[in-house]
């Protein structure tokens, strides 16, 4: 076993071993490939992740119950507030509007009717709390070239005698700014008292933030009262998270892929040092060296190659992960797809199946060149054909 251990010794990173270099590149291809996969699967996932958050921020609830009356949804609110896995619920209403201005500018949005003095405006930052009139974002204001007590007309549909719906135009004046750190929120919509909700034509809704597990709390609620039929921000936009979900399925399958041209790689690499080893092969064997040792040699070796990469490849993953924020924060500012606020976490499934994938695919590759190399005269493995 002693002249095992040095001759592997020697086979590996020895600067007596003339194919050092080779073995060098083949421990950083492996480092290489897991930084690859785990960065690209992470960076993919995090992205839709956070596509489904900004769906979340910007409907700005887990799960929305709709009520008849303003009375009504207060009765549930005051159900619901009970239940352990509801953080908060308030009374809504809201409605598709556009905006003109008196120079003719305009801005598609929607209208939110809140109680501003209530638990659904905590989250809005509110200025000028006066109720009279509907509240923008600094940046909606500067769409509209419009300051504090402009007037504004705000179009909506409301249900007509003859025709299904007309449209109908009402004068208010810019009641006050809100402000939230989402952009696509603030951009999109204007928000006004519940008191005005009468003079449009919109139903009066109940928003629910969950604790923890919204799918968790959504059974409460159904267990509470079947009658309420919460239904969930993912399913509001049920198109655009089936895309996104098919996106991941769609990664998922370019994961595999790429895992199975990493076997192909290491099965190259393999034979190439073995192709190399081929006349050492046939001198330890002419020396005596049983055939079970040679074998243990060069798995011994093929091991330690594959260790060595994966440790490489797993450090610089994570060291990478904890260098993001700052890279992202760069590079949004040239890449509009790529959020500053976009978080990776480095799932533990997908690294695990990399890494045992390149072991046993080391192991066997290596395990199977040599007992085809061992199987041969010793006489072929000298000569300077390769096997």
């Amino acid at each position: 076993m002693n002249i095992v251990n040095r001759i592997s010794q020697r086979y590996g990173f020895s600067k007596d071993n003339r194919h050092r270099r080779d073995n060098i590149r083949i421990c950083i291809s492996v480092a290489v490939c897991v930084v690859a996969m785990t960065m690209v699967l992470s960076f993919m996932q995090s992205l839709a992740n956070n596509r489904i958050d900004d769906i979340r921020r910007y409907e700005s609830y887990d799960a929305v119950i709709d009520a008849d009356s303003l009375t009504k949804g207060a009765e549930i609110v005051a159900k619901l507030q009970s239940l352990p896995e509801i953080e908060s619920c308030f009374v809504f209403a809201q409605c598709p509007a556009l905006v003109t201005t008196d120079a003719g500018l305009t801005l598609m949005g929607r209208i939110r009717f809140l109680d501003i003095n209530g638990p659904g405006a905590k989250k809005i930052d509110l200025i000028g709390k006066d109720g009279s009139g509907p509240y923008f974002s600094y940046s909606a204001l500067m769409s509209l070239s419009s300051s504090l007590h402009s007037v504004v007309r705000i179009t909506t549909l409301k249900k007509g005698k003859q025709a299904r719906v007309v449209p109908f135009t009402s004068t208010y004046p810019i009641g006050g700014v809100f402000y939230t750190p989402y952009g696509q929120f603030n951009s999109n919509t204007f928000v006004m008292d519940i008191s005005n909700v009468e003079s449009f034509d919109c139903k009066y809704q109940v928003g629910v933030y969950c604790k923890t597990m919204v799918e968790k709390a959504v059974s409460q609620v159904n267990a509470l009262d079947p009658s309420l039929h919460p239904v969930t921000y993912k399913q509001m936009n049920a198109s655009l998270c089936s895309a996104l979900l098919l996106e991941q399925v769609l990664m998922q399958f370019i994961f595999y892929l790429m895992v199975f041209v990493v076997i192909l790689s290491i099965r190259t690499s393999c034979k190439r040092l073995l192709e190399c080893k081929q006349k050492e092969i046939g001198m330890l064997r002419t020396m005596g060296l049983e055939k079970k040792r040679i074998l243990l040699i060069f798995l011994r070796q093929s091991l330690l190659f594959s260790i060595i990469g994966i440790i490489a490849g797993i450090s610089l993953s994570y060291l990478l992960v904890a260098m993001s924020p700052r890279l992202f924060f760069f590079l949004s500012r040239y890449v509009s797809i790529v959020s500053s606020d976009l978080s990776l976490n480095i799932a533990l499934g997908p690294l695990v199946l990399v890494c045992g994938f390149i072991l046993v695919g080391t192991w066997l590759f290596s395990y199977l060149g040599t007992k085809k190399i061992l199987s041969c005269p010793i006489m072929e493995m000298l000569h300077d054909d390769k096997i």
